[in-house]
């Protein structure tokens, strides 16, 4: 049975290992030149560094029970973190609940509107609901005026480019629910996990695994299109060459399927044919010293264009990223949006002017190295009352599968979440693959 997997993700990987382990002949076609999507990873001094910020939380257990199974996890370390929130001009931890309680931005009364607004939310277990909900109206609702003006919204703007008015309340509960699993399962103090050697460790033996099983994943190969006989799928067509396939699973986001399907196959499949994401700018400073003692820094300040400061080296030991302290600076972004456009140089003064308002002492010599990477389809975007950007995992043509983020709502996308949608999604491939061998030989 061949099986080409679209897009070298950790979804995709993740996939095509547990294909693979199935007994599938799987090949992943990745058009970058190496695998691991959001995953990637830069070498500084030696000491690999990922791109883009990630961890580990107690209750990924998806993630986790893969790390078990392809012998990685002696290469996971777990420490405790603190969250924290910049907001009129202070730092504050946000890490307990006894620290939203005493948020001193709120008062007495706000506070116990917020600590009630919060229960309230975990309460809710039908999310379907608050699909039909903004999250202001919902947020305001819950806690009053007061509160979502002070705390929420600036986090709202910050995550969503400014526009956040169509988002629904699903967005929030998700992540409250998130939260309290992951205290549930921790205890009190928050803690997160890392790879000592970056996320190149899970991606490399991902890729190891699928190869040592007879598959394959071939980087540099980008599908141009979406190679269709009849009412089947027969293959994938790369740099001009059809590669002939049984069953095509394709893990990108949707503006990138609807380019791979032809006429009429587009329109009969109902491809959602404006589908909006997230993009991020994200800069990565590497410093002599640390900023703060917060893994997450959000800022509440709405003119600060982060989203906000994530220092994982208050997560990751120096020792394994070079004696370095990682900051990185996110900025959520829409398509149109003018920060999307600025030049590295520029971005870097941005960094340099807005530390130095949030941290006075700041010395631009502790900078020692600069990185702006960016990455245009992050997190779908779904509105209130709208169709959800979503298909299903079987489509309508014969041996075409979707398996993509936008599947994971209402949950937050994340490395787990693509684990675990993976697993979820594969006994429909399996089906899928039991299916066609069922089928018998056409003869001419």
């Amino acid at each position: 049975m061949r099986v080409g997997v679209v897009g070298g993700g950790v979804l995709g990987l993740s996939l095509a290992y547990y294909l693979s382990r199935s007994g599938a002949e799987v090949t992943v076609f990745e058009g970058k030149d190496r695998p691991g999507g959001l995953l990637d990873y830069i070498q500084v001094d030696g000491f690999w560094i990922d791109k883009y910020y990630h961890c580990i939380l107690s209750n990924y257990v998806d993630l986790l029970d893969l790390v078990d199974e392809i012998g990685l996890r002696d290469g996971v370390r777990f420490t405790n973190t603190k969250q924290g929130v910049y907001a009129d001009g202070h730092l504050y931890s946000l890490g307990s609940a006894k620290d939203f309680l005493l948020f001193p931005l709120l008062s007495p009364l706000e506070r116990v509107r917020l600590a009630i607004s919060i229960l309230r939310a975990l309460r809710v277990d039908d999310w379907h609901d608050l699909e039909e909900i903004g999250v202001e109206d919902w947020l305001v609702r819950l806690g009053g005026r007061g509160v979502f003006e002070k705390l929420w919204k600036p986090m709202l703007r910050a995550k969503f480019d400014g526009a956040y008015a169509q988002t629904p309340a699903t967005y929030i509960w998700s992540r409250l629910k998130r939260t309290s699993t992951t205290r549930a399962s921790a205890g009190p103090q928050e803690r997160m996990g890392y790879f000592v050697g970056s996320y190149k460790q899970l991606v490399d033996r991902l890729v190891d695994r699928i190869e040592a099983s007879g598959s394959a994943v071939k980087l540099g190969a980008k599908v141009q299109e979406i190679a269709i006989s009849g009412d089947r799928v027969d293959g994938v067509v790369v740099d001009g060459t059809h590669t002939p396939l049984d069953m095509v699973v394709v893990t990108t986001p949707l503006p990138i399927l609807q380019r791979l399907l032809p006429e009429p196959w587009r329109t009969r499949l109902d491809v959602p044919a404006e589908t909006e994401y997230l993009g991020v700018v994200c800069g990565l400073l590497l410093l002599d010293r640390p900023l703060s003692a917060y893994y997450t820094l959000n800022i509440a300040d709405e003119s600060i264009p982060f989203t906000a400061i994530i220092e994982t080296t208050n997560l990751i030991a120096p020792e394994h990223v070079g004696g370095y302290h990682l900051a990185y600076l996110p900025k959520y972004v829409t398509p149109a949006s003018p920060y999307a456009r600025l030049p590295d140089g520029e971005l870097f003064g941005l960094y340099r002017t807005y530390l130095k308002q949030m941290f006075p002492n700041f010395d631009e010599r502790w900078i020692k190295h600069q990185f702006v990477f960016r990455e245009r389809f992050v997190e779908p975007l779904h509105r209130v009352r709208t169709r959800r950007p979503v298909m299903p995992i079987q489509t309508q043509l014969g041996g075409l599968y979707v398996v993509n983020n936008g599947q994971i709502y209402p949950d937050l996308t994340s490395c787990q979440s693509s684990v675990r949608h993976a697993r979820e999604a594969l006994p429909i491939l399996l089906a899928g693959t039991s299916a066609t061998r069922r089928e018998p030989a056409m003869v001419g």
